[in-house]
């Protein structure tokens, strides 16, 4: 094991498979800066925002608005049992904030304020923080149609982006926090840790599962991924079976009787989504390897067939649960049988980000572009990767094109 390998395993309490990323993207990092093995251990023992950028890199940031919508359905749902308590609701790795816009906007949509609830944000890279407490998400932390009782909570702006509004977005604190070593918020109602355990080593997951015991209420809830291990919740929670949500409960708690969600209180209004058109369907699936370009001619011509959903949502299911390297060889199978499938396309570039594999990701959201001209998620994916590389103009000209496409405009 060599110098660096060993700095990354002490220090970083990450999982073994997330510590041979991390080794390979220091190495990587430490040839770019041309520093040496030693030179460059000393320069993330000094430099946290080094450590931030390494784990940005293996640890990707992205998550989006009601990521699997049950959840946040069960939460309206608890709050509203609860109506006339203070609550305090907490995201844990909350990343760029599209889990906490979101339970402030399941809280709103039920009535509550700032005056009743409290919804904190904690992170441990600073300028996701700093990014969350503007407000608002980009079209990529829209994967589909809001739910029709928090488009009120809502508006939309000229590129695209949503923003949440004044008087939800006033319930939420930011924090930076490291989920296992720093102290975090007790006597919590409500706690979403969901697919970050997956991230990290045995040891700390147990840490972090202690630590939910001692934080969530008797009567709380507690949120988690549908790949995060058992060890989160073995013991001292049980599953909340009053939802179709991945939510536990104390075992120890009072037994919450079933709830009506039909009864639950409806939006007011136009229910409408001006900024997007989409039905609600199963999110786009994550492709791999592109085939060669299909010339215009021909692509006009040929009606693609279908990706079975079935199989889309499957592959959707094993990238949300981190298992890059399944969702990318079934996504290459699909791809090697009809590489006209954009959507596939689209979620495959989302994997390559994932992955690291940043110029994979880029040919993949340019077939994206040539298959779909105004796709926005891709757009700005490229502008974003266009920045990376310091091309500012062409990053400019994408996000532009972005913005048009997202408010259906010819770009």
């Amino acid at each position: 094991m060599n110098q660096l390998e060993h700095w990354i395993r002490e220090q970083l309490p990450l999982d073994p498979a997330v510590s041979v990323q991390a080794v390979r993207e220091a190495q990587r990092r430490a040839n770019e800066l041309r520093l040496t093995e030693a030179a460059m251990v000393e320069r993330l023992q000094r430099d946290r925002s080094e450590v931030d950028r390494l784990l940005t890199v293996v640890v990707p940031p992205e998550t989006w608005l009601f990521r699997h919508e049950p959840a946040f359905e069960a939460v309206r749902a608890w709050l509203t049992a609860h109506a006339g308590r203070r609550v305090q609701m907490v995201s844990l790795g909350c990343a760029r904030g599209a889990e906490p816009l979101s339970l402030a906007a399941t809280a709103a949509s039920v009535g509550r304020t700032a005056l009743d609830t409290e919804i904190i944000g904690i992170d441990w890279n600073e300028a996701h923080l700093r990014d969350a407490a503007l407000g608002a998400v980009s079209p990529l932390a829209q994967r589909g149609p809001l739910p029709d009782w928090a488009v009120h909570w809502f508006q939309p702006d000229q590129r695209g982006w949503i923003r949440l509004r004044a008087e939800a977005l006033s319930m939420i604190q930011w924090r930076r926090a490291d989920l296992v070593l720093d102290a975090l918020p007790m006597a919590v109602d409500v706690a979403m840790c969901r697919n970050v355990a997956i991230y990290l080593s045995q040891q700390a997951r147990e840490t972090l599962r202690d630590r939910l015991a001692a934080m969530v209420q008797p009567d709380g809830l507690l949120c988690l991924g549908h790949a995060d291990p058992t060890v989160l919740w073995e013991g001292a929670f049980e599953g909340a079976d009053w939802t179709g949500g991945f939510v536990f409960r104390h075992r120890t708690g009072p037994v919450v009787p079933p709830l009506d969600l039909a009864k639950l209180p409806q939006p007011t209004g136009s229910s409408t989504r001006p900024w997007t058109t989409k039905p609600r369907s199963a999110a786009p699936s994550p492709p791999t390897r592109p085939p060669a370009a299909v010339p215009a001619t021909v692509a006009k011509a040929v009606v693609p067939k279908p990706v079975a959903q079935s199989s889309m949502a499957s592959i959707q299911t094993l990238a949300d649960s981190g298992r890059l390297d399944e969702a990318s060889s079934m996504l290459e199978t699909l791809l090697s049988r009809d590489g006209l499938q954009a959507d596939a396309w689209a979620l495959l570039g989302a994997v390559r980000l994932g992955q690291g594999r940043h110029d994979d990701a880029e040919e993949c959201f340019r077939k994206v572009v040539y298959l779909q001209p105004h796709h926005a998620l891709s757009l700005l994916q490229l502008s974003a990767l266009a920045e990376r590389r310091g091309d500012r103009i062409a990053a400019d000209r994408l996000r532009l094109r972005a913005a048009r496409a997202a408010a259906g405009e010819a770009s």
